[in-house]
């Protein structure tokens, strides 16, 4: 199995929000984050991930400098709204939203943060929400962050994504032994991978 070269990327959950079970500070300050975009830059890293749900990480990297990083951000979850079309119009609003934030014409990728959201009732409505925005020239990219295999099955027989974020280390190959990352890599799925506790 062959998925090309290496990319890190910088999680900035903590950019938005007091997380982490061993956060002792809180989130950091823009000034913070600068410094740690600044770093980024001079060791090489090229991703920011970030999200709709991360509080104000997106305007933290807006304000941060992070307009030269590829951005791969989500959506909010949309599988609570009264009908597929405003599951749809609050997916475009609040990418809307992400761009002003993050002080960016377009992002490197718009992932659905639940992917219950592609897969449920309203995921067709979703889906051409995304297709549109990538259409629009405004995210390279869209596909969804999944927890399973189960789930990435599905995924794959329904839509024709792009990009996913999968849980994957040293000690969880359950997406390797079920071969789900061998279905997304014969399909040129682009599979960063992270931990469980970081998407």
């Amino acid at each position: 199995m062959h998925f090309g070269a290496a990319r890190l990327g910088i999680g900035t959950v903590q950019f938005g929000l007091d997380y982490g079970v061993t956060n002792q500070t809180g989130k950091v300050s823009v000034n913070e984050a600068g410094t740690i975009l600044q770093l980024g830059r001079q060791s090489g890293i090229t991703v920011l991930d970030t999200a709709a749900l991360y509080g104000d990480s997106e305007a933290t990297i807006g304000r941060a400098g992070g307009a030269g990083f590829d951005i791969v951000t989500k959506t909010p979850k949309v599988s609570a709204e009264p009908s597929a079309d405003a599951a749809a119009d609050t997916i475009v609003s609040r990418f809307d939203q992400s761009i002003g934030n993050l002080l960016v014409d377009r992002v490197y990728a718009l992932m659905v943060h639940d992917v219950g959201d592609l897969l449920g009732p309203y995921g067709d409505k979703v889906w051409r929400s995304l297709q549109d925005i990538r259409s629009s020239g405004r995210a390279g990219k869209i596909g969804a962050s999944i927890y399973s295999g189960e789930d990435i099955d599905r995924l794959i027989e329904r839509y024709d994504i792009d990009i996913v974020q999968v849980p994957i280390n040293g000690l969880d190959s359950r997406l390797v032994d079920g071969g789900q990352l061998d279905a997304l890599a014969a399909r040129s799925t682009r599979a960063p991978s992270s931990c469980r506790d970081c998407c």
